[in-house]
């Protein structure tokens, strides 16, 4: 199966996981939001690049008609490929960990750890399906209680703008193994940060209820 293709099963599969997983998973905190216009996140962010989005299945656009999903493949000039995922949704119910569906799917969970990747913790996992192949997988959630994001949250209620909702995946492939994958996942996380931060600021001012 060809990158683009696994690329393409990983992220159905793990976005569909968000609407079947128990209700009591610890979410953001439901209230007066401000979805982020992914749409506008540049396409050449350091020396990562991007010519197209990716299409939303179909079948996650009818589970989750409330969210906003981007993915994208982005490419640097050394050759190394990653897939990033966005979701924002003003319903607290979209969002979910990616772990649930892991050996549904056909993936094995190698390690979990909590990375530090630049200015945040992001949840870090490595997996390998039923072939051997492997990737890395992480992400995080911005606004969310468990995360520093949390503070931010309270300070943009406090002073009347609309904090935001924001699910980023970031996916690497391991050729032969996951030492790049994981160096290369993390370096994308660390330049796409201030883009992201760019993002949620300018969507402040777009409340949902």
């Amino acid at each position: 199966m060809q990158k683009g293709a696994l690329f393409g099963v990983i992220a159905a599969a793990l976005i569909l996981a968000f609407t079947v997983v128990d209700r009591t998973v610890p979410r953001v905190t439901p209230h007066k939001v401000a979805t982020v216009a992914v749409g506008k996140l540049p396409r050449t962010i350091g020396t990562w690049t991007n010519d197209q989005d990716e299409p939303t299945d179909p079948t996650v656009a009818k589970y989750l008609p409330s969210a906003t999903m981007l993915t994208r493949v982005y490419r640097d000039q050394s050759g190394h490929v990653v897939e990033l995922t966005l979701e924002t949704s003003p319903k607290a119910s979209d969002y979910h960990p990616p772990t649930y569906c892991m050996s549904a799917q056909g993936w094995s969970q190698l390690a979990s750890r909590q990375q530090p990747v630049g200015a945040l913790t992001a949840t870090e996992l490595e997996l390998q399906d039923h072939s051997g192949r492997q990737c890395m997988l992480l992400y995080w959630y911005v606004v969310d209680k468990d995360q520093p994001g949390w503070t931010t949250f309270g300070a943009r209620l406090m002073s009347g703008q609309s904090p935001t909702r924001l699910f980023v995946r970031i996916v690497a492939f391991g050729d032969p193994d996951l030492t790049q994958a994981r160096d290369v996942a993390r370096s994308f996380a660390r330049d796409v940060q201030p883009a992201l931060t760019e993002l949620q600021q300018d969507s402040g001012s777009q409340p949902h209820a």
